[in-house]
């Protein structure tokens, strides 16, 4: 039942994500390709040019950080919609329970978070191929490749094995992984709140996001600075590269744990609050 609830997200918020995400990267390639045009030599001309110009170039930048937002307001409103208004009385009647519900969210919202990254990182790169400086995706690709390769070799050569620089890029993923599930997860807890409040949802879950971001916020530097500054291993000002990475493999570790303790609780409240507190009033 999970899946067919996947697949009914995908439906419900597919056409409106894909027609936002393909016209951010058409915007950012009719605006690069404007850029390269040979200006007119009418006056009037060079004026419309311009206006037109300096406009797409504007529509691309807010394009690809509006975006962002938009995948947000997207995952907001899913939820919105299937628990806190009208159509919270259908979901309700489904087979299926709080959890698929959610879970079918998260997942949804996750793949949407995914290639809305995919589709900025393929603005950048468009931006830099049709800048004019020459640059080819060859070359783009091999440099990436470079800077990586000397990176790793830096490390071996400070003694760093290659286990930890794997499990460097496995702590930082799941970091990433855990940040989507958090803004997911935070989202829905404070509308899980703030819909017990009647005819005042909205502040309410505004104000009850805001409140549980704060609150969020100390814990995770309570921690840190109770936790993860001992852990910084400082002798006046010289720290080895491997002393260095071993402390920032236990921070990232400290920081994963509190995530995931505060993901636990995001969850068990939300789901607390719409099996036993659901307003649909």
């Amino acid at each position: 039942m999970l899946g067919k609830l996947i697949k009914h997200e995908m439906r419900a918020t597919g056409r409106i994500m894909a027609t936002v995400l393909l016209s951010v990267l058409a915007v950012t390639v009719v605006a690069n390709l404007f850029w390269k045009i040979q200006m007119p030599s009418l006056k009037v001309l060079v004026v419309l040019y311009d206006t037109v110009k300096y406009l797409l170039l504007a529509a691309s930048i807010i394009g690809v950080i509006g975006v962002g937002l938009f995948s947000i307001v997207v995952m907001v409103k899913r939820f919105y919609n299937s628990f806190l208004s009208n159509e919270a009385y259908l979901s309700l009647t489904l087979p299926v329970s709080v959890h698929q519900h959610i879970w079918s969210k998260i997942i949804v919202s996750m793949i949407w978070f995914f290639l809305t990254g995919v589709v900025i990182f393929l603005a950048g790169i468009i931006s830099v191929l049709l800048s004019g400086k020459g640059i080819s995706l060859s070359e783009i690709y091999f440099k990436i490749i470079e800077v990586f390769t000397l990176a790793v070799q830096q490390l071996r050569a400070e003694n760093v094995s290659g286990f930890m620089i794997t499990l460097f890029f496995i702590e930082s993923a799941i970091m990433v992984l855990l940040s989507g599930i958090g803004l997911c997860l935070q989202a829905y807890v404070s509308m899980a709140i703030g819909q017990t409040s009647g005819s005042r949802k909205i502040l309410s879950s505004v104000l009850s996001y805001l409140g549980i971001s704060m609150v969020s916020q100390i814990v995770v530097t309570v921690v840190i600075t109770l936790w993860g500054v001992p852990m910084l291993p400082i002798d006046g000002l010289q720290v080895s590269t491997m002393q260095a990475v071993q402390s920032i493999h236990s921070f990232l570790l400290t920081i994963i744990g509190v995530d995931v303790l505060l993901l636990v609780l995001y969850y068990l409240v939300t789901t607390t609050m719409l099996k036993k507190r659901l307003n649909l009033q």
